[in-house]
């Protein structure tokens, strides 16, 4: 007689197979940078803090950098849409903090280093004068484009709060940048991203992706598209899956017999 899966076995395979049409996608940044004019941030705060500092600030004039990896997704289908995307930053706070505007924006280069002596990128008021602020602060070489407004994803206002603080960062993908995002999702790659301080007396103080305190996560990017991800099992229900499995093996060889 003809056997079909039992039930057990259909409900653990059901947990592994993609049922919905589209995914929400949250990321935490998987390295991230302050640039100052000497370059990204030394010391433990270099990644543990992710600062983004006005031209009042001196030397520590500063714009941040965010990079956020998908080699470990895996998609039923190509993305094609990227909608409903926030980007949030959680308040980690100092004296000098102070009120900004932050804008956000898509960096083209993923592959230059944003480690400390080894990066090539700088704020630019280690020129000044005259000092600058917002994308004018940009190492241009973080763009190798000749700039695309769609690459400036969204804006909004930092103000000092208490630690633990959540801002939250509507991005819009389109044209370019949503070309970008597209292809680092279907292809495992990395979307980085700039973050600015837009006035020259702010400074927007968050938590970096090394923060010990679980209550100050780092950069954190979410957003829904329109493929569905394959979820990956956990340990144990990998183990179960398998012994179900066995087990339906077994029973249709004594079946048989």
């Amino acid at each position: 007689m003809k056997r079909t899966m039992t039930p057990l076995l259909c409900v653990v395979v059901a947990g592994f197979c993609a049922s919905a049409e589209a995914s929400l996608i949250t990321r935490l940044a998987s390295d991230n940078a302050t640039i100052q004019n000497a370059g990204p941030r030394t010391g433990a705060n270099g990644k543990a803090g992710y600062n983004m500092e006005g031209s009042n600030n001196g030397s520590f004039s500063s714009f941040g950098v965010a990079d956020f990896n998908f080699s470990s997704l895996h998609f039923t289908g190509p993305v094609t849409s990227v909608t409903a995307a926030v980007l949030k930053l959680t308040q980690f706070n100092a004296a000098f903090s102070a009120t900004t505007g932050v804008s956000v924006y898509l960096a083209s280069d993923t592959t230059d280093s944003i480690q400390p002596t080894f990066s090539p990128f700088v704020d630019q008021n280690a020129f000044a004068p005259p000092p600058v602020d917002g994308l004018a602060s940009v190492d241009p070489g973080l763009f190798n484009f000749a700039f695309d407004p769609s690459y400036l994803l969204g804006s909004g206002t930092y103000v000092k709060l208490a630690n633990g603080a959540a801002d939250n960062y509507t991005l819009t993908f389109t044209g370019a940048a949503l070309t970008n995002i597209l292809n680092a999702l279907n292809t495992g790659g990395t979307l980085r991203l700039v973050t600015t301080a837009d006035a020259a007396t702010g400074a927007a103080t968050y938590a970096g992706y090394t923060n010990s305190n679980p209550l100050l996560p780092g950069p954190t990017l979410s957003f829904v598209t329109d493929a569905t991800v394959i979820p990956v099992p956990e340990p144990a229900s990998a183990v179960l899956l398998g012994v179900t499995l066995i087990g339906l093996v077994g029973f249709r060889r004594s079946q048989r017999r």
